[in-house]
């Protein structure tokens, strides 16, 4: 009885050890595989670069899924702010209050939005604008964006 036992656990871990040589070497084998193949193909073109299994994805490739980065649409479109050109900073001043819309309504980004402010208490200063309210004749021009629906959340 004893002696069945004995052979049992020594049947087990052979068998443990058996399948954890062949892991080993299943592993060994096909890494060994990737190289070979990638070196037949390699002695087979004349271009270094191209010795890249043809399955495998091109590393100097550009990530597919990668978003676009949001752009202000002044960024986009490479739009200069002048104080001077008071149609164009009238679009970001309220037609209630003569204010200037925050970043986050606009959608402008930082730098961008510096600027239009910097522009606009200069034009204001020259006597461009006036400072308490925009000029009616510009409530009809086509809106730049919405300020009742914010482009991003209000960061207070």
């Amino acid at each position: 009885m004893c002696l069945s036992i004995k052979f049992f656990v020594e049947k087990s871990k052979m068998k443990i050890l058996t399948n954890l040589a062949f892991s080993v070497l299943r592993q060994k084998c096909w890494t060994s595989r990737i190289i070979n193949t990638s070196r037949m193909m390699c002695s087979n073109s004349s271009e270094p670069k191209s010795c890249l299994d043809e399955d495998l994805p091109d590393p100097n490739m550009i990530n597919p899924y990668l978003k676009e980065k949001p752009q202000c649409i002044l960024c986009r479109y490479g739009i200069e702010i002048d104080y001077k050109n008071v149609r164009l900073l009238s679009q970001f001043v309220s037609p209630y209050t003569g204010r200037l819309y925050d970043k986050h309504i606009t959608g402008l980004c930082e730098h961008q939005h510096r600027a239009v402010r910097k522009e606009l208490s200069r034009a204001v200063r020259f006597g461009f604008m006036s400072m308490f309210y925009r000029d009616p004749k510009f409530n009809s021009d086509p809106k730049l964006f919405d300020p009742t629906r914010p482009q991003r959340a209000n960061p207070y």
